[in-house]
């Protein structure tokens, strides 16, 4: 049987369900992959398109950032204080 390919109205990705003719395409089935990411963009991971519109969030949905998150910017924050400094050795 043929995939269905019909455009979906509001993500605009293709349906990839198996070809159901007249009956309207379903957004909450799409499943291409859509990267999502922390607040400050550390982590990241990728979910179907259909399942972040079951989400409370839709499409603003953003993953919660975590203790790799803290150390990168405490990292962040030594490079810009240690920044231009000169160290001499003998």
């Amino acid at each position: 049987m043929e995939t269905c390919k019909k455009q979906f109205v509001k993500c605009k990705h293709l349906c990839m369900k198996r070809c159901h003719y007249s009956n309207s395409c379903c957004e909450i089935d799409c499943i291409v992959g859509i990267k999502v990411v922390c607040a400050c963009g550390t982590i990241n991971k990728t979910i179907k398109c259909g399942d972040l519109k079951k989400s409370e969030y839709g499409e603003n949905y953003k993953l919660d950032c975590n203790d790799e998150c803290k150390k990168k910017e405490r990292l962040r924050k030594i490079e810009i204080a240690f920044d231009g400094l000169v160290i001499i050795t003998n």
